[in-house]
């Protein structure tokens, strides 16, 4: 039920009405013919604003390319992509993305981006999605209140497409529902502003921005290191001695053997593996519902930290697995792409729950498989000191580990 075009007055598009309505009151009172030709020529200006700005964004399509991974609080490239099939150029227009809502995580129910006030209400402020504004004016609106994604465009000709680089940004982690894009101009006279919503709805999910864990991974690799294979590689270990072949290095030459035998003898070793870490999370807060303002901060500290300690791990060659109450990630699922990623989207969309503990230790077993595998108890204080049965308990609001 709402108008086709969103219209606010600029600053000088106020002054402009003001004075307008100021020569006709004068005009009408004193019936000078030279105020009548004044106002009709400011008349003629806004409505030839109007009539411009409308051909402008008429017939206009734009598309987007979303960034394939985005944390809460960090720029993550993307592309809009905006299409003009008129037969004339269209000016100085700004594709934007509309406000976007989160469904998921802090921000659960709230509307990021500027606020566009009400259609009837044309002479406040617009929704400021412009990209060459004060930059200094941008950063004194709050993170919800700056826009997700925006792209300006001098010139579009006619029946040409292009493509604009632009960048998401969201202030905190969850899921977002993205209704489409809004193309924004100020042509020709920049009196009003005048917007055209296009719907394109699609959902993104912003992970946790990550924090450094050097801590954490010290301790977790001080604890439990890398595991000996008894096969030949790359290591520490000594594993055996062979005879020279061209091409091998000959840094690892063992001249002491090779003095003896009067020919080229060289040193193996024993190829290491990186254990497996199962990082098992406690989403429960350990304390009564009325205290949960007192440990959100918390926990939404500590979800970072645990995204920088997945994505310190895999790089390190660790197999990272996650558990949560919800749901489980195999380890093995790190060896893809798609691993870390499966493994921060879990941790975009993981809500508090109050009470006691949810997790319950793993089964204990034998065998290599279950011996390489360190199980990594991480969440609240109050959820999870002095439990038993994890190989090391990583408290959130502590920076050191708590080896069990």
């Amino acid at each position: 039920m709402s108008p086709p075009r969103a219209l606010t007055a600029t600053r000088a598009g106020k002054f402009m009405v003001g004075i307008t309505l100021g020569v006709g009151f004068g005009a009408v009172n004193t019936g000078n013919n030279l105020l009548f030709l004044l106002l009709g020529m400011m008349l003629s200006l806004i409505l030839a604003s109007g009539i411009l700005s409308e051909a402008v964004l008429r017939g206009l399509d734009v598309s987007r390319d979303p960034p394939t991974r985005c944390f809460a609080g960090r720029e993550a490239p993307a592309h809009f992509e905006m299409t003009n099939p008129k037969v004339y150029p269209s000016l100085s227009v700004t594709v934007a993305e509309q406000n976007a809502r989160a469904t998921n995580g802090p921000l659960k129910g709230q509307t990021i981006g500027p606020e566009r006030p009400q259609w009837w209400r044309f002479w406040e402020a617009g929704a400021d999605y412009l990209e060459f504004k004060d930059p200094a004016e941008r950063d004194e609106r709050s993170p919800t209140e700056r826009p997700v994604a925006s792209a300006y465009c001098v010139r579009l000709d006619a029946g040409e497409s292009q493509t604009f680089e632009t960048r998401y940004r969201f202030p905190e982690r969850g899921r977002y529902e993205l209704p489409g894009t809004a193309v924004v101009t100020r042509f020709p006279f920049s009196l009003f502003e005048k917007a055209r919503e296009l719907d394109d709805p699609t959902e993104m999910i912003a992970y946790p921005r990550p924090k450094s864990v050097g801590d954490w991974r010290a301790d977790l690799a001080a604890t439990f290191g890398d595991i000996p294979t008894n096969e030949r590689g790359d290591g520490e270990e000594f594993y055996g001695l062979r005879e020279y072949r061209p091409g091998d290095d000959r840094r690892k030459i063992h001249w002491k053997r090779t003095a003896s035998r009067g020919e080229p003898v060289i040193r193996e070793e024993e190829r290491e593996r990186q254990r497996t870490v199962t990082l098992h999370l406690e989403t429960a807060t350990g304390r009564d519902p009325d205290q949960r303002h007192l440990t959100t901060r918390a926990f939404e500290d500590g979800l970072r930290r645990v995204v920088g300690l997945i994505d310190t791990l895999t790089m390190g060659e660790f197999n990272v697995g996650l558990v949560t109450p919800e749901d489980a990630i195999p380890s093995d699922a790190a060896s893809t792409s798609a691993g870390p990623d499966a493994m921060f989207k879990r941790l975009a969309l993981v809500d508090q729950s109050d009470g006691p503990a949810l997790l319950e230790p793993p089964a204990s077993g034998s065998g290599p498989e279950v011996a390489e595998t360190a199980h990594v108890l991480l969440g609240l204080p109050a959820a999870v000191s002095g439990r038993n049965g994890w190989d090391m308990i990583l408290p959130f609001d502590s920076p050191n580990a708590e080896p069990t």
